[in-house]
């Protein structure tokens, strides 16, 4: 009874996918390689939002994952639907800043500042004003090699488009571990929050979330080419059918066993 409860679980649960379409492809320079299990560039230096000088290391210590948003503050297209919908899905997580993760929004254009930076944070703090967000979620900027060195450790292309005078680049948020390794990206700009959810508790190698959160991702895998978590109730369920079998066919065999052991009754007189 207890293996069919698990395995109905599994299969009737429900963890949406990530929705909204992603931009066609332009070329190679603006792909996202999705470098799964890679290290982000540590020692890229850059400045948060106060103008001190941090390294990207400072923010990956062991204890917390961190939600990657690379972006740039002027975008006037793409980066605020993807910050709107990174704002969004924390909002409904109930999981927190500080306690549970930290969020790094990066900009890859080096002609920004940090007095572009601290209005950014200002605005997003406005909308999104849960407990630990101001001192656990920083805008970052940085010089172009130290942008190229974050951008080219996550896979994350990008250019800059002349006729437009625009940066072209793709939507998506990764997601890394306590110790600078990639373990997921969302692609898109609006996120589902129990997909999301997912991400920061698969990121914290289990230290955040409820058990459900745990239980539920061991019924999900990850597929790296929709960015998606995909069931395997139906793997789970031809498991547990068998594994019902085999223990159904076990307990007849020692019936059986015990029945063909048991002395015959003695006859009558």
């Amino acid at each position: 009874m207890l293996l069919a409860a698990v395995v109905l679980a599994c299969a009737s649960s429900a963890v949406a996918q990530v929705i909204g379409p992603s931009l066609p492809v332009e070329d190679e320079a603006t792909l996202i390689d999705q470098k799964l299990g890679g290290q982000i560039a540590l020692d890229a230096s850059f400045r948060d939002e106060t103008g001190k000088q941090v390294r990207l290391a400072d923010y990956f210590t062991g204890e917390k994952p961190v939600i990657l948003n690379l972006q740039y503050y002027r975008c006037p297209s793409l980066c605020g639907p993807v910050l709107n919908g990174l704002v969004e899905a924390l909002d409904t997580t109930p999981l927190n800043p500080g306690s549970d993760f930290t969020v790094l929004s990066v900009s890859f254009d080096h002609r920004e500042e940090p007095d572009v930076a601290k209005p950014k944070k200002d605005a997003v703090l406005s909308v999104y004003n849960r407990e630990g967000a101001a001192e656990n979620w920083h805008f970052l900027t940085g010089s172009r090699e130290d942008i190229l060195a974050l951008t080219g450790s996550v896979g994350f292309g990008f250019r800059w488009n002349e006729t437009r005078e625009d940066f072209d680049h793709r939507a998506a948020l990764i997601f890394i571990s306590p110790n600078g390794e990639i373990t997921r990206y969302l692609r898109g700009r609006v996120f589902d929050p129990s997909t999301f959810r997912l991400a920061i508790v698969e990121a914290s190698e289990g230290t955040v979330g409820s058990a459900l959160d745990r239980f539920l991702l061991s019924c999900y895998s990850y597929d790296p080419r929709t960015g998606t978590y995909s069931r395997i109730g139906p793997v789970v369920m031809t498991a547990g059918g068998a594994l019902t079998l085999l223990g159904l066919a076990t307990l007849l065999f020692v019936l059986w066993r015990r029945e063909w052991r048991s002395p015959a009754p003695a006859a009558a007189s």
